[in-house]
């Protein structure tokens, strides 16, 4: 719909932008079937993709009657003055640069009436850090549109977009220029970078979720056989106590690798949590009994727990999460030399949406008298991976996960910090008035785990073989299965000879989920355990109405899964 005659200068003018990656800018007229010619003004920033080829975003706006203006204003003083009033930019007329008129919008814009605004330099209405600019355009002839920073007569600035160029007026040369109010236009352009920010920072926690979900599998596997491997040559070294001490090293950096993956699991929020109102006090005081035997002997802490406090909607696990990551990282800002740790639990008011309005809450403080964080640290301090601890000494995921699961619990998490002189960690939580209910604890006898008919149901070689040889081990008979389809023929060949079935979830051709299933529609109640490595799946009560009868969280020692068989 370009008018023809205007068509060979777009095209230039778009083939240079695209060459250049430059601004487009163009002034066209279209002719649309039906309607008079209309004036476009085209403004937009390109953007190259990965094939080569090259987009554009901006906008297009219909300037018809500016351009009719500017015609106009090469006939007439009057037919000018009243188009010019009739526009929604500001426009001044000067000649030798000092102003001889203005429009209406102008006024209403600066705030300078005619009479005010007539014989004041052309810049004036320009901030002075922006008048070289526009002294320079002038000079070099370049007629815009640029942008500048504008100034009222308040004193106010805002954003304007400027075009300028030589007319007619009654009989004269002078110099017409507009200005345009692109305030609005700004702040879109702002919000929408933001947006991208966010966009991109979302897909990056979502990709990491992702990768969390395809590797946990697989690495808690690896960790699996770790474990059960390891116990089986821990048990048969010679009475050599060095040489044990040495050999559980290498457990205790599995145990670390497992706590790592449940961070990371938390974080990327694949974990099911277990929401309940709890007293809080009982579960820092919990934590610091087992901070107190750990903390080197030049580390003392104190603490100051009101034990009346009342209850927070939370995770146990998640609780002891948030506190004992606190600890530890104070501890290591204090470890060249030694300090206090102060924990401290009370009650107060508090504002959590960030309004006025304030709630009951419970506040938790842990502070260190270590070496503090330096002001460009602290802004980051939450971002995931961000760590200042040496390589190997940290994964910098522990206050992202602790800043998840405040932020889940509807809570705050502040941090005040002076280097030299230590930090503090603030968290704020919303009281819950529900009451926790009693949970019944049954009392399980401990059982011989002999003679038991087992179906072991796995798809890891390594793993099935190391579990069968340790069942077996214990005087167990024990059926073996690479899949789900596999397991559901050995039992519906024979239902009768198994006592136990124990079988992982994640499988090719048929889960556990799905095995599990196909045996309840049998009608029978063989006791079947799910192997998982998905956290707080126990809690879901779509696998419990299923017939799952138990479940044991992956990676597990031999130990674990033996204890798990005798509860059941």
């Amino acid at each position: 719909v370009i008018y023809p005659e205007d068509a060979e200068r777009v095209i230039n003018d778009i083939e240079y932008s695209a060459k250049h990656l430059t601004y487009f800018t163009c002034e066209f007229r279209v002719q649309i079937p039906g309607k008079p010619i209309q004036w476009i003004y085209s403004r937009s920033s390109p953007e190259k993709l990965a094939d080569g080829s090259v987009t554009w975003y901006g906008f297009n706006a219909d300037i018809t009657e500016r351009k009719r203006a500017e015609n106009a204003i090469q006939e007439s003083r009057e037919r000018v003055a009243a188009l010019a009033d009739a526009s929604t930019e500001a426009i001044f007329f000067s000649e030798k640069g000092v102003c001889v008129d203005q429009n209406l919008m102008a006024k209403k814009m600066f705030g300078y009436s005619k009479k005010e605004a007539v014989g004041k330099m052309g810049t004036d209405w320009i901030i002075p850090e922006h008048r070289d600019l526009v002294m320079q355009n002038i000079l070099l002839g370049f007629e815009g549109p640029y942008e500048v920073d504008a100034l009222r007569k308040d004193g106010s600035t805002f954003h304007a977009e400027i075009r300028a160029g030589m007319s007619q007026y009654m009989g004269r040369d002078v110099r017409t220029t507009a200005l345009r109010d692109i305030t609005k236009r700004k702040q879109a352009e702002q919000e929408r970078a933001a947006l991208e920010v966010q966009l991109r920072q979302s897909q990056k926690l979502e990709a990491i979720g992702t990768m969390v979900g395809g590797i946990s599998h697989e690495f808690n596997n690896v960790l699996q056989s770790m474990f059960l491997y390891g116990g089986l040559v821990q048990d048969t070294l010679p009475e050599n106590e060095e040489l044990r001490l040495n050999f559980q090293h290498i457990l205790d950096d599995g145990n670390r690798a497992r706590d790592l993956i449940k961070q990371i699991l938390t974080f990327s929020r694949m974990a099911k949590i277990d929401m309940r109102p709890r007293p809080l006090h009982e579960m820092v005081i919990e934590v610091l009994v087992l901070e107190r035997a750990s903390l080197p002997a030049n580390i003392d802490i104190q603490q100051d727990i009101d034990m009346n406090c009342g209850l927070v909607l939370c995770d146990k696990t998640q609780i002891h999460q948030i506190i004992m990551n606190l600890c530890n990282n104070a501890q290591h800002a204090m470890a060249d030399h030694g300090g206090t740790l102060t924990v401290s639990l009370k009650p107060t008011r508090a504002s959590l949406d960030y309004s006025d309005l304030e709630t009951d809450a419970l506040e938790l403080k842990v502070s260190d008298t270590g070496h503090g964080i330096d002001t460009a640290d602290l802004e980051r301090i939450f971002d995931p991976f961000f760590t200042t601890k040496q390589f190997g000494e940290g994964t910098g995921l522990g206050l992202s996960v602790i800043h998840g699961i405040v932020e889940m619990m509807e809570g705050q998490i502040l941090v005040t910090s002076n280097v030299g002189e230590g930090s503090t960690f603030r968290i704020l939580l919303p009281l819950t008035a529900e009451v926790e209910k009693n949970e019944l604890v049954e009392s399980v006898g401990q059982t011989a785990l002999v003679g038991r008919s087992i179906l072991l149901v796995d798809d890891d070689d390594a793993i099935r073989d190391v579990t069968q040889f340790v069942l077996i081990h214990e005087g167990n008979f024990v059926d073996s299965a690479a899949d789900g389809a596999q397991a559901l023929g050995l039992f519906m060949a024979n239902p009768e000879k198994y006592d136990l079935i124990v079988t992982d979830q994640s499988m090719p051709k048929m889960s556990g989920v799905e095995l599990t299933k196909a045996i309840r529609r049998t009608n029978t109640e063989i006791p079947i355990i799910l192997s998982t490595g998905q956290l707080g799946i126990e809690n879901n009560e779509e696998f419990r109405n299923i017939g799952i009868s138990g479940f044991i969280q992956k990676p597990w020692t031999a130990n674990e899964l033996i204890e798990r068989i005798q509860e059941l």
